[in-house]
């Protein structure tokens, strides 16, 4: 499946977002947090 370029960049923004908003308590430095968990659950 092809997707236009357009919406593959809506798509990982919109992805981004929700996966560094979902838990704005977790700091990057946290043994247990994950961006590609987050990305994952989001998708």
């Amino acid at each position: 499946m092809t997707i236009p370029q357009e919406k593959f960049d809506d798509l990982l923004s919109r992805t981004a977002l929700a996966a560094l908003f979902h838990y704005p308590e977790i700091a990057v430095e946290d043994a247990g947090f994950s961006f590609q968990n987050d990305i994952a659950h989001c998708l």
